[in-house]
């Protein structure tokens, strides 16, 4: 996730540890000179910033710490969450036809991200189809089909390679191992959930061949921010 900033208008300073101002020379000696501005909605617009009751333009400093490290966190709010009736789903070991049935779901949910999850089905070979939602939108193709298990592991069709000693295209985000399905975003980009709408949900269903047969369990990762 990127790192928030702000862009500003007025003199960029830099410090050093001791506080003392430091300048940016070029090879030659000369003072570099840098500028910032504020730009309007439509993003080409540049703006300063004025004091309204005297009309004059605000002089902003920015001060850069070198000793300063930055921490990318999630905060306390990340959640890891069983796919159960509570959360939305089914029971463990409820069996599975070719009716798409909900294994979580949740609403209502205020800003945040969903990082991914992973569901173990009975006898992951057979053909197995899953539908992930966020906010109301097709995630994996569309609502009659979701994206097939069977489809994912075919080396004639997207490739996937259920032995562990082989590597997995980390930026598509899928990963089959044994009877377990893992999906995180791509790159392991997380998915943001609109407070507006603020709705997770993934079903599955087995396709018609070899019988109906059991989900076993399931995870999904989420945090709100």
């Amino acid at each position: 996730m990127g790192i928030p900033f702000t862009v500003v208008s007025g003199a960029v300073l830099i410090t050093d540890t001791t506080g003392k101002t430091v300048d940016m020379v070029d090879s030659d000696g000369i003072r570099m000179k840098t500028q910032a501005k504020i730009l309007g909605a439509d993003g080409t617009e540049m703006m300063d910033v004025v004091d309204t009751s005297s009309g004059k333009r605000a002089k902003v400093e920015i001060i850069y710490s070198p000793d300063g490290l930055i921490i990318p966190t999630l905060g306390n709010q990340l959640l890891y969450e069983d796919m159960n009736v509570t959360n939305g789903g089914v029971a463990r070991g409820t069996t599975i036809g070719n009716v798409w049935t909900t294994i979580y779901e949740k609403t209502s949910l205020t800003d945040g991200i969903f990082m991914g999850f992973l569901v173990t089905v009975e006898n992951i070979h057979q053909d197995w189809h899953i539908r992930l939602l966020i906010d109301g939108q097709e995630v994996f193709g569309d609502a009659t089909d979701g994206i097939s298990f069977a489809d994912l592991q075919d080396d004639q069709i997207y490739g996937y390679d259920i032995n562990p000693n082989n590597n997995v295209p980390e930026f598509v985000g899928f990963l089959i191992r044994n009877n377990s399905l893992r999906w995180e975003g791509p790159n392991d980009l997380p998915i943001r959930v609109d407070g507006t709408i603020g709705s997770i949900e993934i079903l599955i269903k087995k396709a018609p061949g070899g019988g109906d047969k059991k989900f076993r369990a399931g995870l999904a990762i989420r945090a709100m921010i």
